[in-house]
């Protein structure tokens, strides 16, 4: 579980039809835009923010614990089969269906922002 203290965060960028989509799985923020180098950039800055906010204004811990939308931990499951899959494959080009480009975790602890 996720608390002020320490905590990870896993992120995930999928293509949804001409747009892209990226989540941050762990707090339930979602930002749609055209460039997914872009896009997460700015879910990153969004979850960063979002951690700021509820360590400056000492909100419960269960801010910090708040699920997306079970299609996109679907999807970010189906990625990390795949990513295995195709290490343990060792094949060039590993065809992912999850529409997926990229999947990430991060770790913050209590240093994360001078709140």
């Amino acid at each position: 579980m996720n608390n002020k203290n320490k905590g990870f965060l896993r992120f995930l960028i999928c293509k949804e039809g001409k747009d892209f989509v990226a989540v941050c799985l762990d707090l339930n923020l979602v930002e749609y835009g055209k460039d997914p180098l872009e896009l997460q950039k700015s879910i990153e800055e969004a979850a960063v923010s979002y951690l700021e906010t509820v360590k400056k204004e000492k909100l419960s811990d269960s801010f910090l614990n708040q699920s997306a939308p079970e299609k996109y931990w679907k999807k970010w499951e189906k990625f990390q089969r795949n990513s295995i899959e195709k290490i343990i494959s060792s094949k060039n080009q590993l065809k992912q269906s999850s529409g997926c480009l990229m999947s990430t975790t991060q770790q913050y602890n209590k240093n994360f922002c001078s709140c």
